[in-house]
């Protein structure tokens, strides 16, 4: 039986007459982590999502698949905005929801940015504890220690640990519950495999300590042609901590790849 797909939060900025670029973020956040891309838009037609679960999203019941959150992605474009195709940047299980429309709607991708992400995430375990901690404690009982990951001390103190442990704490639990459950078994090494067309591009960040160098390195050789960047002097949420760098090294790429 298939899943009925959820219609997402969106907020939409730009040109219609640009080509969109199409953000989906990280887990336990909301569309406010992309402000600093907001300045693309005078590039592109910009499209933020808030990831089934999270954010102002309907929160559906736990659990859910990359693939069904990768559904909701573009039947909310095309309920909304009659978007078809475009171009989509990724970061964390974003990226992992970006890699399933790379492999079951290659039409839709006009190009990929696969930021801080990875074909495979952690351990089975892994997730498990984090579920069932979420599960009897709440989000917030795991919100400090994942904000301390998405930022390098010198950044994350001038107030974004505290800024960004705010976010993961208002994440719904059901909501998070579900989407660490969609990457609990992710495993998408096999499927990239079929990916020969569509342009990709893979981003790391260099003091990443969730998605390491070495496990975007292995997504970026996993993937025919795909090119690597990595970012210095940044941690998980490099679109923040280097926005430049990455805005610059987005723009440089989906310019040369989008269509209208």
């Amino acid at each position: 039986m298939s899943t009925p797909t959820t219609i997402l939060h969106t907020e939409i900025f730009g040109d219609a007459t640009k080509p969109t670029l199409v953000f989906v973020g990280s887990l336990g956040s909301n569309i406010s982590m992309w402000q600093p891309q907001h300045e693309l838009e005078d590039r592109f037609r910009i499209v933020l999502v808030d990831l089934t679960g999270h954010g102002a999203s309907p929160v559906p019941p736990a659990p859910y698949t990359i693939d069904q959150m990768a559904d909701d992605v573009m039947a909310t474009l095309k309920q909304k905005y009659d978007i078809t195709h475009a171009s989509f940047v990724g970061l964390s299980i974003g990226g992992a929801i970006v890699q399933s429309l790379l492999t079951r709607h290659a039409h839709a991708v006009d190009c990929a940015v696969l930021a801080c992400t990875a074909a495979k995430f952690g351990t089975p375990d892994t997730w498990q504890e984090r579920i069932d901690t979420v599960r009897e404690q709440g989000v917030s009982a795991l919100a400090a220690g994942v904000a301390q990951r998405w930022f390098t001390p010198p950044f994350g103190e001038q107030g974004y640990y505290e800024r960004y442990t705010e976010m993961i704490s208002q994440t719904a639990a059901e909501g998070y519950i579900g989407s660490a459950s969609a990457l609990q078994y992710f495993d998408s090494h096999e499927a990239l495999a079929a990916v020969k067309q569509t342009p990709v591009l893979v981003i790391s960040a260099a003091d990443d300590q969730s998605t390491t160098p070495e496990v975007c390195q292995d997504l970026a050789d996993s993937i025919e042609h795909a090119q690597f960047v990595s970012i210095d002097n940044a941690a998980h949420l490099v679109n923040i901590e280097q926005a430049k760098e990455f805005n610059e090294t987005v723009s440089r790429f989906v310019s040369e790849h989008a269509r209208l």
